[in-house]
């Protein structure tokens, strides 16, 4: 049995293609998610994060790979990032659904609030180290909320101006690192306080 699921592995990766044209290949739900389980994945092993889907509140859980402890002289283990969070008062979940495309790496969240449609992409890029979140709605106005950034080893937090900012410096090898969550917005006005 476990030649048999080798030799098969090859055949269920390449899938994507039938007679020449590729498929548009979706891992797809109708609704929130209910346990960790659940979340759908971006980014490609470097950068990455892992996308809750949720209407009132958004979480995005992220990580880079360079992110470790451990020293010359000890095994590192590789460390978590840190945590967004997008609160939204006010909306309703209605017509809900997300996906994760797989043929370009796009996690969207599309839904209906008081007759407005709203949607959510992120998505991953190696080559520029970042993650990507852009919001949109069918009426003008009708994206309100708050950002928060979490960092998983207790990082000091500024904000300044569009900039959330994290600085840390981890105990054990003393690696220091940074995350920023930058804000562009199109329209409307963005209000930063704690």
């Amino acid at each position: 049995m476990r030649n048999l699921l080798f030799s098969t592995a090859p055949f269920l990766f390449n899938t994507g293609y039938v007679l020449g044209q590729e498929m548009n290949l979706k891992i797809w739900f109708a609704q929130p998610i209910a346990k960790w389980l659940e979340v759908l994945p971006i980014g490609d092993g470097s950068v990455g994060g892992m996308i809750f889907g949720g209407v009132v509140q958004e979480h995005i859980q992220f990580n880079d790979e360079s992110l470790i402890t451990g020293t010359t002289k000890t095994v590192g283990f590789y460390q978590p990032f840190g945590d967004v969070y997008l609160n939204f008062p006010g909306v309703k979940e209605e017509s809900y659904t997300r996906e994760l495309n797989l043929n370009d790496g796009i996690h969207q969240v599309s839904f209906k609030s008081n007759d407005v449609n709203y949607q959510r992409e992120c998505f991953a890029s190696y080559p520029d180290k970042v993650m990507v979140l852009h919001l949109t709605a069918s009426k003008k106005g009708m994206i309100s909320g708050k950002i928060r950034l979490k960092d998983a080893h207790q990082a000091a937090i500024s904000v300044s101006g569009n900039k959330i900012t994290t600085t840390v410096k981890l105990t054990e090898n003393k690696m220091e690192y940074e995350s920023q969550i930058q804000v562009k917005n199109k329209g409307g006005k963005k209000y930063c306080g704690r």
